[in-house]
């Protein structure tokens, strides 16, 4: 049998679903603005609490590590609240920046960098010299006292100890022979040999050091001064031709002659005549020892 007009099969009836527009959340910003709000909250109640001093607290705690500390106790605690008594630490408490707890050589004020370091004052810069001034002198005073012993050692080894004078000046060690007469016969120039002699004893010491020495040659006022004058210089270049004889002198040596001009004794007694006349020899020194000798006078 056959079935009206189409064949056996039945007809599929296809279903279409439609998609649907998903919607979009326009609220979802809210969660983590509160969020944002509520660590705010909690950061600006934690500022707060921080900011507030309990001062009875403080007062505790204060006490505490002054006892601790064996500062003993005490009833004068920093305010660090407005309105208590005594100075904030930022209005400048009692500290050791103070001044008037500044100790009593730490004057100045800070040197403008930041760092707080204190500035010497011209006072301390002044003392600081001096103090160096007179530590130089003093060691270049030492120095020349060494000198000195040498000397004196080698003069006491020749018999002649006595006849050298040495004293000290701002310029150096000056060392003259005392009787003028075993250098000099009177109102002449020529080295006599007495003379060398006790020249020779001070030779080796001069040698050994690098200072200059300057020769000077003096007279009484007895004659006339321009000729005084030239019988001063003559001995003092004799007694340099001496010492450059003996050699290791190079050009260290230098004269003058100052006739009657320097005398150091009374010209109208003889004895005063005989110191005038006398030949001076100065090691000088390479600092004024005036320093060293201000503190030993």
């Amino acid at each position: 049998m056959s079935g009206g007009g189409h064949g056996g099969k039945k007809g599929h009836k296809h279903e279409e679903h439609e998609e649907h527009e998903e919607h979009v959340n326009h609220e979802a910003w809210v969660i983590p603005y509160a969020d944002m709000l509520t660590l705010l909250m909690a950061l600006f109640l934690v500022l707060f609490a921080m900011g507030r001093t309990d001062l009875e607290k403080f007062k505790k705690l204060a006490e505490s590590f002054r006892q601790e500390f064996g500062g003993g106790s005490s009833s004068q605690v920093v305010s660090l609240s407005e309105g208590q008594s005594g100075p904030s630490p930022l209005d400048g408490g009692e500290g050791v920046l103070d001044a008037n707890v500044m100790p009593a050589n730490a004057e100045g004020t800070g040197n403008g960098d930041g760092t707080g370091m204190a500035t010497p004052t011209e006072l301390q810069i002044e003392q600081a010299r001096q103090e160096a001034e007179q530590e130089a002198a003093q060691e270049a005073l030492g120095a020349l006292e060494s000198v000195e012993d040498a000397i004196q050692a080698a003069a006491d080894a020749q018999g002649v100890g006595d006849q050298i004078l040495f004293k000290f000046d701002g310029e150096g060690l000056v060392l003259s022979v005392v009787d003028s007469a075993l250098l000099f016969d009177s109102g002449s120039a020529e080295l006599k040999l007495s003379g060398q002699v006790v020249l020779q004893t001070i030779v080796p010491a001069l040698q050994k050091i690098p200072n200059e020495i300057k020769i000077e040659g003096h007279t009484d006022s007895v004659g006339d001064p321009n000729t005084n004058y030239e019988l001063s210089a003559d001995r003092a270049n004799s007694v340099r031709r001496f010492l450059a004889l003996q050699g290791g002198f190079e050009r260290r040596l230098e004269i003058a002659g100052w006739g009657e001009e320097v005398p150091i004794a009374d010209n109208g007694t003889a004895e005063g005549r005989a110191l005038n006349r006398r030949v001076e020899i100065t090691i000088i020194s390479d600092i004024s020892l005036d320093a060293a000798l201000q503190i030993d006078g």
